[in-house]
């Protein structure tokens, strides 16, 4: 599951629920990756043109620590 909260200084109301549309659709590919139990907020505080560099590199860094306590749980 995965919540998104979107900042007043990013925009208006129009603004903020079309990142979190492009947001959602950037994270929809990533979601079969994430653990089933796994709740995630994301949280945008200031404006940016394009969020897809930045929410990719945070998904791969995300992947890899979850990854790395799952496997520390099976020992």
């Amino acid at each position: 599951m995965v919540g998104f909260i979107v900042n007043r200084s990013v925009g208006g109301s129009v603004t903020r629920h079309l990142v979190t549309r492009k947001l959602r659709h950037n994270f929809a590919s990533h979601l079969s990756k994430l653990p089933n139990n796994l709740m995630l907020v994301v949280r945008v505080l200031k404006s940016q043109t394009d969020y897809t560099t930045e929410v990719e590199q945070l998904i791969e860094k995300a992947l890899i620590k979850f990854s790395s306590q799952n496997n520390k749980a099976d020992l």
